[in-house]
């Protein structure tokens, strides 16, 4: 099964280089505290996402994947929700349980969200409420989608 593209594989693998890039002190080399802040938050939304995408697609209730994986399913509940970062070694082993692999493979850095933060942080405060807005309003609209399907694969899974 094929579960993200190569430009998300590829997101995913560079944000977890950057997390593991970070020195004893926590500031990731050659970079400031601000950035690595930045990197770390971009790879909590990562493998948050990614976590998500692959039960929804497995069909697979939280529950389920914390006892397959041997976890707590609060913690599955946690990771899902960005409220805490998942191990390498941890999401790899919730993304088996989920019947999923993560493939990882070294690219050239690629500095296109960089580039959008930095513009959307020069726009006015009342034009980054209004996207933020749009944003979660795109979400939130597709979200029924996508927990309808988890149920049809669920109750095929289960015929």
């Amino acid at each position: 099964m094929r579960l993200a593209s190569a430009a998300a594989t590829s997101f995913i693998a560079a944000a977890i280089a950057r997390r593991s890039a970070v020195s004893s002190t926590g500031v990731v080399a050659g970079s400031s505290e601000s950035s690595h802040a930045s990197a770390s938050r971009r790879w909590l939304r990562a493998a948050a996402g990614l976590l998500r995408l692959a039960r929804y697609e497995a069909g697979t209730a939280q529950a389920e994947l914390a006892r397959r994986a041997g976890v707590p399913a609060s913690m599955v509940s946690a990771y899902e929700r960005d409220r805490c970062q998942p191990t390498l070694a941890t999401l790899l082993r919730l993304l088996k349980a989920g019947g999923y692999e993560l493939r990882m493979h070294l690219a050239p850095y690629d500095d296109h969200d960089d580039v959008l933060a930095a513009q959307r942080a020069a726009w006015p405060q009342q034009q980054q409420e209004a996207w933020e807005s749009y944003q979660r309003a795109r979400v939130e609209a597709g979200r029924p989608i996508v927990e309808a399907e988890a149920r049809r694969r669920a109750r095929a899974a289960r015929q």
